[in-house]
């Protein structure tokens, strides 16, 4: 382990929010993903640090542009990832160390470091005059376990290869599912609230109809045969279009 390591545990074991309570273990989970992000891509970049005091606003800048003008990451994944390095600093009794994410990007347009946080036009079930209860229900018939993951695709907004990947017992984290890492789009893991009795009821559903360390996607095709992701993706898009489950 190296020191930098040894010192962001001691200071996630005591993390604090805004109201001073203690931070949820989601909460903690999430800045040290963030975190680590920030200090592997300093390394690749020939600019390791040892020490968390060693951090200075050049190292900051210098990730920050990187994620944007050369990996690409969207502005709301660097905006999360900015917000958890200020509650680490600010930890440390630096809260002024790490600034607005758009400030290290002075020579890039406004209009494209805007955070996107709601969809132009739904592409719901309901939004779009889809009888989900019917939908459910030809799934079931088609196909059991394509049920259970249009269940969990309604209930929490999964995507397609979010939901193949899910292994609903393992994900269920009390106040979340989790999409861990190379689950789901670019890799990237991510919380998906529990914030309803009706999300709690549909994973408790599904958790019934699956073992505990099973996934969502098909172990065996229609042949009996071991499959994988490429035939599953093919499997799913099958079942989704004999539903009329399309982009139109």
């Amino acid at each position: 382990m190296e020191v930098w390591e040894g010192q962001l545990n001691t200071l996630l074991a005591e993390l604090r929010r805004v109201d001073g309570g203690i931070a949820s273990e989601r909460t903690k989970d999430a800045t040290e993903e963030a975190f680590r992000a920030f200090m592997r891509r300093l390394r690749e970049l020939g600019h390791p640090v040892q020490k968390l005091t060693n951090v200075g606003d050049r190292h900051i800048r210098l990730v920050v542009r990187n994620w944007y003008l050369e990996r690409g990451l969207n502005p709301k994944t660097i905006q999360n990832y900015v917000s958890r390095l200020k509650v680490v600093f600010s930890q440390m009794g630096k809260p002024n160390l790490v600034h607005g994410w758009q400030e290290y990007l002075p020579d890039v347009s406004p209009d494209l470091l805007v955070v996107k946080t709601s969809a132009v036009k739904s592409k719901g079930f309901t939004a779009n005059g889809v009888d989900v209860a019917k939908i459910i229900a030809e799934a079931d018939r088609l196909n059991d376990r394509f049920g259970l993951m249009l269940r969990l695709e309604l209930a929490f907004g999964l995507r397609r290869e979010e939901v193949l990947h899910c292994r609903p017992w393992i994900a269920d984290r009390g106040t979340d599912l989790r999409v861990y890492p190379g689950e789901g789009k670019s890799g990237r893991s991510r919380d998906i609230p529990i914030e309803s009795d009706h999300q709690r009821q549909i994973l408790k559903y599904v958790q019934t109809k699956i073992g505990k360390t099973k996934h969502l996607g098909w172990e065996y095709d229609g042949n009996g045969r071991p499959t994988n992701l490429e035939k599953n993706l093919k499997r799913y898009e099958n079942l989704a279009h004999r539903l009329g489950l399309t982009k139109a």
